[in-house]
């Protein structure tokens, strides 16, 4: 579209073209907001802070990326894999409760893998002359997830401090999917509906209960909001 660079393409034109396969599968990398853009470009915003073009650039390196392509189509093939377990019955009380045998096998040998690949590497720091082990560079981190326990619970005593500060209650709710939302309930004869078993209900249940808890009082939110799903 833009000839290799010789000629000058509409970021929403360039974008709208690239993601067409994407679209296809039902996937796409985070994109800024094209709402009113036709009156924000005439303004020049964009020209004032390149913030939504890198973003729009952004999108573009990884819909033309190869490895990007892997990655997702890597996690969709493994999403299908635990449908389908779902729809069999493989992911139910009794049997496994919350994932596949299978999957679960797979996700410890690709942590198992990482983990390896991170013991066998190591971070330099050539102007300091220092070297430290990538896995002890990475266990420092939040990636870390006892360090990122302990960075939520503090966070979280923030909210608490700032509510008792400000008159607020803090409060920690979990929201989690009804049975309504489970391929079975206890044994295969006790199914619930086939399509009970479509991921994105059970997905967008927690932004539905959001969205509509505070309906009916008055109340004044300060949110800081956790998704914790399995990882497959």
């Amino acid at each position: 579209m833009t000839d290799y660079g010789h000629k000058q393409v509409d970021a929403k034109a360039l974008i709208s073209a690239v993601r067409q396969p994407a679209d296809q599968w039902g996937i796409c990398p985070a994109l800024p907001s094209f709402e009113d853009y036709e009156a924000r470009k005439a303004a020049g915003e964009f020209e004032r802070d390149p913030s939504f073009y890198n973003a729009v650039l952004g999108a573009v390196c990884r819909l033309t990326d190869d490895k990007w392509w892997t990655r997702q189509l890597e996690r969709m093939f493994r999403r299908y894999q635990e449908h389908a377990a779902i729809v069999v019955g493989k992911v139910r009380s009794g049997v496994s409760p919350y994932v596949s045998n299978k999957s679960l096998r797979d996700y410890k040998a690709r942590k198992q893998i990482a983990q390896a690949w991170l013991n066998g590497n190591f971070v330099i720091n050539r102007d300091h002359d220092l070297e430290m082990l990538l896995a002890d560079a990475v266990a420092t981190s939040v990636a870390n997830p006892q360090n990122r326990r302990n960075e939520l619970m503090v966070r979280m005593r923030g909210f608490e401090e700032y509510a008792k500060d400000n008159d607020y209650v803090g409060e920690f709710y979990t929201w989690t999917a009804p049975s309504r939302f489970h391929s079975y309930v206890k044994s295969k004869r006790e199914r619930v509906t086939p399509t009970s078993v479509i991921r994105a209900p059970a997905q967008e249940l927690p932004s539905v209960t959001y969205a509509t808890s505070g309906l009916n009082v008055a109340l004044r939110w300060h949110v800081m909001r956790l998704n914790f799903s399995v990882s497959v």
